[in-house]
């Protein structure tokens, strides 16, 4: 695969993985909380971008995913630590 190739699958797996996972930021009930796997208020961080951008940040505690693809495309296209995310 192409550098390209890489970085547009890992974008799309991502978001797609985004949309279908709304199970991590949602519980069917309150009694079906868990903190080791639900998002909770201490997990959403209000920082900032490179542009002064007022950005949030939320961290899902746990993920049910591999991260193979993220993987490979770090492996593969090396992005920069401080630019965009799917670089190739």
């Amino acid at each position: 695969m192409s550098p390209l190739h890489v970085a547009v699958f890992v974008c799309l797996t991502t978001a797609f993985y985004a949309t279908a996972r709304t199970g991590e930021l949602t519980t069917k009930t309150l009694r079906s909380f868990d903190p080791l796997s639900h998002i909770k208020p201490t997990d959403v961080r209000v920082d900032q971008d490179c542009q002064g951008n007022k950005i949030t940040n939320l961290h899902l505690p746990k993920l049910k995913s591999t991260l193979n693809a993220l993987e490979n495309h770090m492996s593969v296209n090396a992005p920069p630590h401080d630019g965009p995310l799917f670089a190739y």
